[in-house]
């Protein structure tokens, strides 16, 4: 006969690393339903239970579901009247979800007499305090309850699902639905309810003429892993990338692989198999958009069949969620109408403007060029949590922010200005202020001056990724900040009167790399198009379309931008792109190698194109000709180490690399004209976490185990700046001022001392 019995005691079993003491273990004939529930919660579940039991003897409720936790996993405990027993569940919510015992039939005369003699044996253990009193009244509840009252049992019943037979790859299936509970009430609330879901199911899967039985499985639990599994491979997909993930879910488990080619390869293991079983069936070669659409079939389907059968399902949450994913499923696999190319045929304003704009380059500031640069120290701060990233040097003062505090210190003294309390946001430095991006969409503009909020704008929240902007500020044109908003848009703020100007809608998913020639503001989002909007109106001035998505931002130079576009893994389809910046014609292309990988955006200068390029060995580099796209020459990867930052002055490109070395290679010929070794044994702990070099007034200041300024013509080194701290954050002003800072917190200024010139009389 099934019984029902709730042991109490003290083990100690090792699970997930740590120890088990004073649980409860709940048997059915026999069987132990593992709901081992810890010592601290023992009274108030033993108590619920007792509170559903006597519910459900009585018929005021046709369901109870039982919260607990084990080892910090959400379990939960379900049971459902059903005649004269009650259908007892057990299983682990949450995303990973997991069902260990599935509507276990246990008599309700059986449940009554366990609970009492489980609470006899808690009562008889614990002293008179609060529980002793709260189990005191569930006892007495029980006893007064009698026998369990029988329902008419009921029929459940196989439904089938509709199957697209017309479609290369679908899955057909069956779920066994047991009708509503005439006894259990309305829902008045939207809440999480995974219980009522998890039907039994039989499952098969067809590619093309090939049709595979998945057994008996928890088809709702299954289809929710498929769904973010079809997401997931789309977006790879889209982003040509590798995709390879393994899945358990519903009894069922599996793998799918994305490859670069874009074919996918799906895995299925039978509900049936053996626990370690290598045993599956693989379907190569299957179409990423074919599968998502039979996933969203199969989800569309499901949802709707558990909504026809039972109406209260409109209000669980987690159907809620679930259909909602596969809506997004479904918008990912409609057919993109993608945007033709376009060319400006009217260039001359924004060409006049970019002419009326130029500057010449600046000339060697005084005496660099003729003596050496001596450092004296200024000042020293210490700030808790300091933030690298968003430090900035602005005018006289220098904005420190660090966990909750956003600070100014004098760029002289080193005095604290002013102080402003903040959260986690991303900076941007503007012309009127500090301009502070928050995950929530508030944009908040604080004045350099007091640090007060000046300006406040809110824009759509930022969900997931990374956001991008770029402060425009040119003679002609307005103070705009341009941000990415939300998911889809690029938004341009007005840094005088709070407007949003113009929203340009992006490809969905995607960040945008942004890059400002002149008048326009040319970005790429990922996908392949480069496209150009007008600063002022944010209209399409021109787009350009690739055959591979972009991958990195454009370089901008005099005339030209330089796209690299590639397919993902193994550079497939690699290629280099010169494109006019006023009309958006190409100028040429040029297909590049598939290996070695490619590194970062193109090095400009006045006669080549160079392109880093990085394997095991190191950095090297590819050049082309910056008018015609012929290959001039190529240093093979090792030349420099896969740390280092590049930089490109005149017809000169420098490496600061993490071995305490400044290399500097012709841009024309690819010739070494110096390597100048500044440091010597350098630790790990002693390499700065950015190396790039500052050039200002004709001079590189270049970050190591201290600052070296260092002529650019020769080489000939000019200065150091006599530092104890790790340069990772590194900031020069015009007066050649130096401003570093440590990842520990640890902020200090060196200015340029006085020194002795040769006067010839």
């Amino acid at each position: 006969m099934t019984g029902f019995q709730i042991l109490f005691g003290r083990t100690e079993q090792a699970r997930a690393g740590r120890l088990q003491q004073g649980v409860l273990d709940l048997i059915v004939d026999g069987m132990n339903l593992t709901a081992r529930v810890g010592e601290n919660h023992v009274a108030p579940f033993l108590r619920d239970l007792t509170y559903a039991a006597a519910d459900l003897a009585t018929g005021r409720r046709g369901r109870a579901t039982l919260p607990f936790y084990l080892q910090d996993d959400p379990w939960e405990l379900g049971i459902v009247r059903e005649g004269t027993g009650v259908l007892v569940s057990l299983f682990r919510g949450g995303a990973s979800a997991e069902v260990a015992i599935h509507e276990r039939l246990l008599p309700g005369d059986a449940l009554l007499a366990g609970l009492a003699r489980a609470l006899d044996e808690r009562l008889a253990r614990r002293a008179h305090d609060h529980e002793h009193a709260d189990l005191a009244c569930a006892r007495a509840l029980l006893e007064s309850q009698g026998a369990w009252c029988p329902a008419l049992p009921s029929t459940p019943a196989w439904i089938t699902l509709p199957e697209d037979e017309d479609a290369p790859l679908a899955f057909s299936c069956e779920l066994l639905l047991r009708p509503p509970s005439p006894d259990e009430p309305p829902p008045s609330v939207a809440r999480t309810d995974l219980l009522s879901l998890l039907a039994a199911s039989r499952l098969r899967f067809r590619a093309g003429n090939a049709e595979r039985d998945l057994g008996e499985c928890f088809a709702f639990l299954v289809a929710e892993r498929l769904v973010d599994l079809a997401h997931q491979a789309l977006q790879a997909l889209e982003r040509a990338q590798t995709l390879h993930r393994r899945f358990e879910a519903g009894r069922l488990s599996g793998a799918l692989q994305l490859d670069a080619r874009g074919a996918l390869q799906l895995t299925l293991r039978r509900a049936s198999a053996s626990p370690g079983s290598s045993a599956g069936d693989t379907f190569p070669g299957l179409d990423p958009r074919a599968f998502g659409q039979a996933v969203a079939d199969l989800g569309r389907a499901l949802g709707r069949a558990l909504l026809r059968h039972d109406r209260s399902q409109a209000f669980n949450l987690r159907l809620d969620s679930f259909r909602n994913a596969v809506r997004r499923l479904q918008a990912a696999l409609r057919p993109r109408q993608e945007p033709p190319a376009r060319v400006n045929n009217a260039p001359e304003s924004y060409r006049a403007y970019a002419l009326a704009a130029h500057k010449k380059p600046a000339a060697e500031g005084p005496g660099l060029g003729q003596g050496k640069l001596r450092f004296a120290p200024r000042w020293q701060a210490e700030v808790a949590g300091l933030d690298l990233a968003n430090t900035f040097l602005c005018g006289d003062r220098l904005l420190v922010t660090s966990h909750r505090e956003l600070c100014a210190l004098g760029r002289n003294t080193g005095d604290r200005l002013w102080v402003q309390p903040v959260q986690r946001a991303i900076a941007i430095p503007t012309p009127g202020g500090l301009a502070r991006l928050h995950p929530d969409g508030q944009l908040h503009v604080h004045d350099y001056g007091n640090g007060e909020i000046s300006l406040a704008v809110q824009l759509g929240p930022r969900v997931g990724g990374s956001a991008s902007g770029m402060v425009i500020h040119a003679p002609g044109l307005p103070k705009l900040l341009v941000v990415t908003e939300g998911e889809r848009h690029l938004s341009a703020v007005d840094l005088v009167s709070g407007e949003i100007r113009w929203r340009h809608t992006l490809p969905r998913g995607s960040a945008a790399r942004l890059r400002r020639a002149g008048k326009l503001l040319v970005f790429s989002a990922g996908d392949q198009h480069l496209t150009a909007l007008d600063v002022q109106s944010g209209e399409i001035v021109w787009r350009f379309r690739t055959e591979a998505p972009c991958q990195q931002a454009a370089s901008f130079d005099h005339d030209v931008l330089f796209q690299i576009t590639n397919e993902g893994s193994g550079r497939r389809g690699a290629q280099l792109h010169a494109v006019d910046a006023w009309t958006g014609a190409v100028r040429f292309s040029v297909a590049l190698p598939p290996r070695p990988e490619l590194q970062g955006a193109p090095l400009v200068t006045r006669d080549t194109v160079a392109l880093l390029t990085r394997d095991e060995r190191g950095t090297g580099l590819i050049a082309f000709d910056r008018g015609t796209g012929e290959k001039r020459y190529q240093i093979a990867c090792g030349e420099a180490p896969r740390q280092a930052s590049w930089l490109a002055v005149d017809d000169c490109l420098f490496a600061n690399t993490e071995r305490g070395a400044l290399l500097a290679i012709d841009a024309a010929s690819g010739e070494t004209r110096f390597r100048l070794q500044l440091c010597k044994e350098m630790a790990e702990d002693d390499v700065p976490r950015r190396l790039d070099p500052v050039l200002r007034s004709g001079a590189l200041f270049v970050p190591q185990r201290e600052v070296y300024v260092v002529r650019p013509r020769d080489g000939e080194l000019l200065g150091q700046v006599p530092c104890e701290i790790v340069p990772d954050l590194l900031r020069v002003d015009e007066r050649c001022d130096v401003y570093v800072g440590e990842e520990s917190g640890r902020l200090a200024a060196f200015g340029t001392a006085p020194r002795l010139t040769l006067v010839k009389s």
